[in-house]
């Protein structure tokens, strides 16, 4: 069937009244209406959405007859709606619509004004014809079901899980795809294995060709850097090679799993790729932090969450590891010392940032006694003299947050501290968490430091945080323990492989005497 503007089909409305008035459509508009075409029911939706004003372009003073007869498909979900509806009763998607036509006198295709002219200058329309976009899509719902799979980013910040096969939303903290079965959270696939592997093997092969080109084939001829000597090439050869197996056959640590998954949704749903990131770093060893923070800083960039994107970027600026990489570079190249020019970069970069005014320095003051707020030069602002010890570097929102951390290190050793911290503690500008063993859980405490259900409990691992950050600082606690259970075990068998070893040397030293003993005893 062909019509003028949108394609449109003959109907017959279903249950409606026909006294019922309609909006007015061009009556230039042609529909031919074949016999033979089948005809397409308006699906009556009682608990339809309600929709909003919207402006109207199609005027009383425009009439085209009864719109009831003209049909189109929704673009979203495919129902069939009447041609000048603002919204499908099917899955509420709302449509601008407007009449549109070609003006002789401009020589273009116009919009219509209120009385069916051209709205630049009033010239009558040639083939009018009414024109549809689609402004608004609705989510799938159990009431609007749309066959239309959606992978827009939520706009309520609402983690899922999108299935890597079927592409289907799951709710967070789930293993497997409630569609298809598929795990939610894979370990690395056989082509990461492979890259590996075979990045290990070409490595290895082209650092045993210059070992053989510039100490066999050719000695003399390296070049006078580090990378090149022969230590270097030789031992990095084996490295390569041997790490490219390990990293093929190895198990998937599982911090290693989040992170993979958190890149992934970084497009589909960052506030799922944020869950999966915080999951990583409480798993993640030490080493692999830094990474996982640079992805978690971009990742608060990318959903507009600038101050917690701002804390993390200050915390890889000021980091001791900042400039680690960088300097083992130059000192390969040049034999530079690394650990001095990291040094030097990392000092360069926190005084740009302290006299730029996004970071603050926090520390001790020996003539204060307290901890106080630094200037840019990390001095005391009281004692310009006296230079600040214990410093961290915060942005300007989380000076106190600082002032706690440098609390709680020199409490233990500066005892007039305690002042300041209960002083914090008393006004609940603070809140202290720790470990209860009689609990056995990470709790909140009172202002004296004791747990609130058994006052008389010894409570380990106390923190200090804000008020609005307890859950975070119980996170903290329970990850300290978990960290301490390996070396306790550690000591554990250090102790007894000592007694173990002592007893032996000692029987190695009098076994003589020990067998006379023996024998005169059963003599």
């Amino acid at each position: 069937m062909k019509g003028v503007g949108l394609p449109v089909y003959p109907a017959q409305a279903s249950g409606g009244n026909p006294n019922i008035s309609v909006e007015s459509v061009v009556p230039a508009l042609v529909v031919s209406t074949p016999q033979n075409e089948p005809d397409l029911p308006v699906v009556p939706d009682p608990g339809s959405l309600t929709q909003p004003d919207l402006p109207e372009p199609l005027s009383e003073g425009i009439s085209i007859g009864d719109s009831r007869d003209k049909i189109r498909l929704c673009s979203q979900c495919g129902a069939p709606m009447r041609l000048a509806s603002h919204s499908c009763r099917q899955c509420g998607a709302r449509y601008y619509i407007t009449i549109k036509g070609y003006c002789p006198v401009c020589q273009t295709i116009m919009d219509a004004s209120a009385d069916g002219r051209c709205d630049r200058c009033g010239g009558e329309l040639d083939n009018p014809h009414v024109d549809s976009k689609l402004i608004t899509s609705i989510e799938t719902t159990s009431e609007h079901p749309i066959p239309v799979k959606t992978t827009s980013i939520p706009t309520h910040g609402e983690p899922k899980i999108h299935c890597p096969k079927c592409k289907s939303e799951n709710p967070p903290n789930t293993d497997r795809c409630k569609n298809c079965d598929t795990k939610l959270l894979p370990a690395e696939g056989v082509g990461q294995r492979l890259t590996c592997l075979v990045g290990g093997i070409l490595g290895a092969i082209i650092l045993g060709f210059l070992f053989y080109h510039f100490y066999v084939q050719n000695p003399g001829s390296a070049p006078d850097i580090v990378l090149c000597n022969p230590g270097a090439l030789g031992l990095g050869a084996l490295v390569v090679f041997f790490t490219g197996f390990i990293q093929a056959l190895r198990k998937t640590p599982a911090f290693l799993k989040y992170q993979t998954r958190a890149k992934r949704h970084e497009s589909l749903n960052p506030w799922q790729a944020l869950s999966d990131l915080e999951q990583a770093m409480e798993i993640a060893p030490a080493k692999e932090q830094g990474g996982l923070l640079k992805q978690r800083a971009n990742l608060y960039e990318k959903i507009g969450r600038t101050e917690e994107a701002a804390r993390d970027h200050l915390v890889l600026a000021t980091s001791p590891d900042a400039f680690k990489d960088e300097a083992k570079w130059v000192s390969a190249l040049n034999g530079a010392n690394a650990d001095g020019y990291s040094n030097n970069r990392r000092s360069g970069q926190i005084t740009a940032l302290l006299k730029s005014g996004n970071a603050r320095a926090v520390g001790y003051c020996k003539k204060c006694k307290k901890v106080v707020e630094l200037d840019a030069d990390q001095r005391c602002q009281i004692h310009p003299k006296t230079k600040g010890s214990e410093i961290q570097y915060v942005i300007p929102a989380d000076v106190l947050a600082g002032k706690l951390v440098v609390l709680q290190k020199l409490e233990p050793a500066h005892s007039q501290l305690s002042n300041q911290l209960n002083e914090y503690l008393d006004t609940r500008q603070a809140k202290a968490v720790g470990y209860c063993p009689r609990c056995k859980a990470a709790v909140e405490l009172d202002s004296k430091r004791h747990c609130t259900i058994h006052p008389r409990a010894k409570v380990r691992r106390i923190q200090f945080v804000l008020p609005d950050k307890i859950e975070a600082g119980k996170k903290l606690v329970l990850r300290g323990r978990r960290e301490e259970r390996p070396i306790g075990r550690v000591r554990l068998i250090i102790v007894i492989s000592l007694v173990f070893v002592s007893i032996g040397i000692l029987l190695s030293q009098y076994m003589s005497q020990i067998s006379e003993y023996v024998s005169k005893l059963f003599d």
